[in-house]
């Protein structure tokens, strides 16, 4: 799975070629999620996931969260460019690093798809 944050779209591919795409757009959490779980079932994946978010308080599970609703495509873009600069920051200060180091994860998946 990764977020495609040019084309506003969640990506679902498996490596058996199957492949689906979720619009990323202004939805409840709830609607989301279901979504995501019946693409995930379409593709004959079954996972299970904690239902509530951490760290916040009074947290809604996601398949009740019909409050938050907000997608802002260029807000969520601008997100993906600091991300891309995030992870180049860190590649060159790492650069003189001669030990193991791990990849900056969540620098934004648009980069990967064509």
């Amino acid at each position: 799975m990764a977020f495609d944050l040019i084309d506003h779209a969640l990506i679902i591919q498996v490596d058996d070629g199957s492949r689906l795409e979720l619009p990323l757009e202004a939805q409840s959490v709830a609607a989301f999620h279901d979504a995501v779980f019946a693409a995930l079932e379409d593709l004959d994946i079954h996972v299970t996931i904690r239902g509530s978010p951490n760290e916040v308080p009074q947290p809604i599970p996601f398949r009740e969260d019909r409050i938050h609703a907000s997608y802002d495509p260029e807000y969520a873009q601008r997100f993906w460019r600091v991300l891309l600069q995030t992870d180049r920051v860190f590649k060159l200060f790492r650069t003189g690093f001669l030990g193991k180091s791990s990849p900056t994860h969540f620098s934004g998946a648009a980069s990967i798809w064509p």
